[in-house]
């Protein structure tokens, strides 16, 4: 086995270390991006005089895990902090939109199924004349709204705990959320399963 003393490998794998701290936040970066270098250097130096490339690759391997869930980690972090004012504009407009895919399916049914003499609610949104990428858009937001509006309600209720006991793992946690947050998130989940049911069961023909 090739011993690695002061060899290339050692070099090449300090220079690779450093540049996938960039990976991380810039204020966690400045914050410990120094301890992370001395850790890392710490290791990979540890026994040096008996450390072969095979073990250096074994170190990478333990590395990388570590350092690829400790940056989804702080990713997350740092993206929840400077997305917590907005949240609540967010919901407003997440329930918003829910009372109006409410008041969409509403008038449809009671136009196509009680007749009543309403006007077309997709011609009442659109207009009379209307592109392919209005009416394509239309459809995501009928097709997709409710989950869209599920996660800008579940996700701020979200943690994302950095274990380190054993093996290092990502762990999540559902805060406690309001009762309004809970009923949304909930028929906004029974809607999209029994609307993607319907589909995938019509698509299979069973429908």
């Amino acid at each position: 086995m090739n011993r690695l003393n002061n060899s290339k490998y050692y070099v090449i794998s300090n220079f690779f270390y450093r540049r996938l701290l960039i990976l991380y936040p810039a204020a966690f970066r400045e914050r410990f991006g120094t301890e992370l270098i001395q850790t890392y250097e710490d290791l990979v130096t540890q026994d040096k005089s008996d450390r072969t490339f095979l073990s250096l690759l074994e170190l990478w391997y333990w590395l990388l895990t570590d350092l690829f869930t400790s940056v989804v980690f702080e990713r997350y972090q740092e993206w929840r902090n400077n997305m917590k004012s907005r949240w609540l504009i967010a919901k407003g407009f997440g329930f918003c939109f829910l009372a109006l895919w409410f008041l969409f399916w509403g008038l449809s049914f009671g136009r196509n199924m009680f007749h009543l003499p309403i006007k077309d609610p997709t011609y009442w949104l659109l207009g009379d004349q209307f592109s392919n990428l209005a009416l394509n858009s239309l459809n995501f937001s009928i097709l997709f709204g409710p989950l869209i509006v599920l996660a800008i309600f579940l996700i701020p209720s979200l943690q994302i705990n950095h274990v380190s006991v054993g093996n290092d793992i990502l762990q999540i946690r559902v805060l406690r959320m309001s009762k309004l947050s809970l009923l949304i998130i909930t028929i906004c989940g029974v809607i999209t399963v029994l609307f993607w049911s319907v589909i995938l069961l019509s698509r299979l023909g069973l429908l």
